[in-house]
C-alpha cells in the first residue's frame, strides 16, 4: 500500500490519498478481469468511476501519482517477500506478467520481446522447482521423484 507522501515527504491530504488507493483499485480490478474467464468488466468500470471522481476531488498531478502507485504496487507484488519460497513464486508471477503483457501488445516488436519474456519465464519456473527440491532434500525427500511419481510410467502404454 502506498504512504500517501508528496515528492517532498509532506503527508498528502485526505483527497490524494483517496485518489492512489482508487487508482491501485483499477489496477487491481483490471488484472482480476484479464484473470477471469467470464468478466463483465463491471468491477473495473466501477473502480474507473471512482478514480475519476477522486481525481478531480484530489487536484494532484497525474504523474507522480501513477508511477510512484505502480512502484508500490510493484514492490508488494514483486519486491516484499516472507520467504525464500514467496520470493520464487514472484519471480514466476512477474516473468508471467511481462510475457503476458508482450502477448497483448501489438507493436512491431512484441513479437521478439515475447521470445525474451518466454525464456524468462520458463527459467523462473525452473529456479522454483530446484529451489523446492533443494529444499525437500534438506528435508530428507524428493520434491521431483513426487513430481516424477504423479506423472506415471514413461513412455506410457510400456511395461
Amino acid at each position: 500500500m502506498p504512504d500517501f507522501k508528496d515528492i517532498e515527504g509532506n503527508e498528502e491530504d485526505g483527497h490524494a490519498a483517496s485518489a492512489r488507493q482508487a487508482f491501485e483499485k483499477l489496477i487491481i480490478e483490471i488484472l482480476r478481469g484479464l484473470g477471469q474467464q467470464n468478466d463483465d468488466g463491471y468491477g473495473t468500470t466501477i473502480a474507473l468511476i471512482d478514480l475519476v471522481k477522486k481525481l478531480g476531488e484530489a487536484h494532484v498531478p497525474l504523474g507522480p501519482l501513477i508511477g510512484e502507485t505502480i512502484a508500490e504496487l510493484r514492490d508488494s507484488a514483486f519486491v516484499k517477500s516472507q520467504s525464500e519460497r514467496e520470493t520464487e513464486m514472484k519471480s514466476v508471477l512477474e516473468a508471467a506478467l511481462k510475457l503476458t503483457v508482450e502477448y497483448l501488445a501489438e507493436d512491431g516488436l512484441a513479437k521478439g520481446r515475447q521470445s525474451k519474456r518466454d525464456t524468462a519465464l520458463k527459467q523462473a519456473i525452473e529456479e522454483a522447482l530446484l529451489s523446492s527440491e533443494r529444499r525437500s532434500r534438506d528435508a530428507g525427500w524428493s520434491y521431483l521423484q513426487t513430481l516424477s511419481d504423479r506423472v506415471g510410467k514413461w513412455p506410457p502404454g510400456k511395461k
